[in-house]
């Protein structure tokens, strides 16, 4: 068979003989340059197929911690607008306003609330109450329960003529939420001898707090419902108002701190 084709190709034209050769040699190399590429190719393949796997992994879910980092971004940016605007007689009116119920409550006089600017740092607010120790601690305490808390740094205390306490308060801004605290226990003693010492026939007489029927906690618009409807502030049987929360009111009645909880009818 090889001598045939050698017959034959010998037979051929030398033009025809010179075409053959060429196209046989252009095929040759085209086979040695598609081998050459074969290996590269075929890595290049699986790396694509490698990032394809890579790309369709998937992938953890941040959506909740990327909405929760947003909504910790907004409270510090509304907090530093909230520090930068402390100091506005707006914001000295409403903690004016706010401490103005409390100290009314207690029978204390609240006078100047001025603020100090201070550059770079948080301003400092000044403010004065006069009464007796327990109650004026009880309108101190209620500082870090207000809209915008403050919280104090520096107290100053000196005895009136008149045997009443007069306070001086330094506090500064507090980025926190506002407070839900219980009222301080009334203290037993008072070093600087404003408070009166109760009587044995004050003490014998025992507090009944108004029966109530229910509760409505909501901030300053709380209530208590018994014989008739009472809000914050309001009188009751000679009782005043001064916190409702979820299971109990406290009430305050010559200087002394009542305790009522809801008046639950017997089962049958």
């Amino acid at each position: 068979m090889m001598e045939q084709l050698s017959q034959r190709f010998s037979s051929l034209d030398p033009k025809a003989r010179w075409a053959l050769l060429t196209a046989l040699l252009l095929f040759a190399l085209l086979e040695v340059w598609l081998l050459g590429l074969r290996g590269p190719w075929q890595q290049w393949r699986k790396a694509q197929a490698e990032r394809l796997t890579q790309s369709q992994m998937v992938a953890p879910d941040l959506s909740a911690d990327i909405a929760e980092a947003r909504h910790a971004l907004a409270l510090l940016q509304d907090s530093e607008q909230a520090m930068k605007s402390a100091h506005q007689p707006e914001r000295l009116g409403a903690w004016r306003s706010q401490l103005q119920r409390t100290a009314d409550q207690h029978h204390v006089t609240l006078g100047a609330l001025t603020a100090t600017e201070v550059a770079d740092s948080l301003p400092r607010i000044s403010l004065t109450l006069k009464g007796r120790y327990a109650d004026v601690l009880a309108v101190q305490h209620s500082l870090a329960s207000l809209d915008m808390p403050l919280q104090p740094t520096r107290w100053a205390a000196q005895v009136e003529p008149d045997n009443s306490l007069s306070v001086r308060l330094e506090a500064v801004p507090s980025s926190s939420p506002p407070a839900s605290l219980p009222l301080p226990t009334r203290p037993s003693h008072d070093p600087f001898g404003s408070v009166r010492a109760a009587t044995p026939a004050a003490d014998s007489v025992a507090d009944t707090p108004p029966k109530l029927r229910a509760l409505v906690a909501a901030g300053p618009r709380s209530m208590v419902v018994g014989e008739q409807v009472v809000e914050i502030g309001g009188l009751v049987q000679g009782y005043r108002l001064i916190a409702v929360h979820e299971d109990r009111a406290l009430f305050v009645k010559q200087g002394r701190h009542v305790t009522a909880v809801l008046d639950t009818p017997a089962a049958p």
